[in-house]
């Protein structure tokens, strides 16, 4: 990356003026606009080759849901809400889960001191148990304004790479901390308390 400003102010020096002044203030712009050039263009790649990791693991965490009953369970694929998207919505006589799926494999842990979750010992760029409590939440309310229902809306957080290691408590502020391999286990169990088939398909059309 270096070598890309000393090049342009040779150029600038034998291509475009004598003066030595100029030749250093052009070489410099040159240099700095390839720079930039090639900071956005790599961030352009990063961002797109993100988005492809993204999208090949919410397909296999919807390749994985597909094995659930279809009459048991229903499955909503990726709602728009206020603040994002809810990747998948599963409502089913165990409860309600709002599912966040991240593609991001390592050691997944929680610092109990800071109150972050780690991957391989540091913190994410971004606040991932927030963004899936704040998603759970906004169909929490929803529910309760359209349908009058009382019901808590389980936030999952699940990392779909098949090489992730959760080592994390149960339950991480009210998140339910999952790797793929787990989920189908946990959204089977039954819970404490059952939904009725009424419940079921009036919640699933609030979101269809």
């Amino acid at each position: 990356m270096i070598l890309i400003p000393l090049i342009s102010i040779i150029s600038g020096r034998y291509l475009f003026t004598s003066n030595f002044f100029y030749q250093v203030l052009l070489g410099l712009f040159i240099g700095g606009v390839t720079v930039l050039l090639i900071y956005f263009r790599d961030k352009a790649i990063s961002r797109s080759l993100n988005y492809i990791k993204g999208h090949k693991g919410e397909k296999y965490v919807e390749n994985l849901l597909s094995k659930l009953s279809s009459s048991d369970y229903k499955i909503i694929r990726t709602k728009r809400v206020k603040y994002g998207n809810i990747d998948f919505l599963v409502v089913c006589k165990n409860g309600i889960f709002c599912i966040e799926e991240k593609n991001i494999g390592g050691k997944i842990t929680y610092d109990e001191r800071y109150q972050v979750l780690l991957r391989n010992g540091y913190e994410f760029d971004r606040d991932y148990l927030r963004q899936t409590k704040r998603n759970a939440r906004e169909v929490n309310q929803n529910i309760k304004e359209k349908l009058k229902l009382d019901r808590f809306v389980v936030p999952i957080l699940v990392f779909s790479d098949p090489g992730v290691i959760i080592d994390t408590k149960n339950g991480v502020e009210l998140v339910k901390v999952l790797s793929s391999s787990q989920l189908l286990n946990y959204l089977t169990q039954p819970s404490g308390s059952t939904i009725d088939s009424q419940t079921i398909e009036a919640v699933a059309n609030l979101y269809k």
